[in-house]
């Protein structure tokens, strides 16, 4: 499955719909851009660049989440290998279990709640595109802002685009998953 791990390449299809998301946000006055510093988010704001003219920067604070010893396996072989720790992977309700040797989901929350600080401190009155993955993406808007119950789990599409306006100090979400 490769989670967080840095392989894998964009698709010829994942192109195709990366060059149609900067299309899209060609419509939008995009500031600045920041990637996930992993292989595909990578490829894919290059797609993405050829419609939106915006530094882009490189950063480990939106990678995937790392799971650790689940890494580099699918969901079959990890139910197969470690029941126990599968079913426990998929109960989202102690965002602090980490029997992966990797990041617990209090862990991802702390790392990008980082990011966004930092973030909130250079742009603070900009429009800020961030090109990540969809695991984070669910994650950040699960636990840090609730909009999801706290146990829930929901497929994010690739290439999709999620629309977050900042209004005082709290996030508004105004569109999930657009494809």
């Amino acid at each position: 499955m490769n989670w967080a791990n840095d392989v894998g390449v964009l698709t010829d299809q994942g192109r195709q719909e990366a060059n149609l998301v900067g299309k899209h946000l060609q419509e939008h006055h995009i500031d600045v851009v920041y990637v996930s510093d992993l292989h595909r988010t990578r490829e894919t704001a290059q797609e993405i660049a050829q419609h939106v003219k915006a530094e882009q920067h490189l950063t480990s604070g939106i990678r995937e989440r790392n799971l650790g010893i689940f890494g580099d396996l699918t969901l079959a072989e990890i139910k197969q290998k470690w029941p126990e720790k599968y079913a426990k992977f998929l109960d989202h309700s102690d965002i602090y279990w980490n029997g992966l040797a990797g990041e617990s989901l209090h862990d991802v929350h702390v790392r990008f709640q980082a990011f966004l600080r930092s973030l909130q401190q250079k742009h603070a009155d900009k429009n800020v595109l961030l090109v990540t993955h969809s695991g984070i993406l669910y994650t950040v808007l699960r636990d840090i802002y609730h909009f999801f119950p706290q146990d829930s789990w929901m497929d994010v599409a690739h290439t999709s685009i999620t629309i977050l306006e900042k209004s005082d100090n709290t996030y508004i979400l105004k569109s999930f998953n657009k494809i």
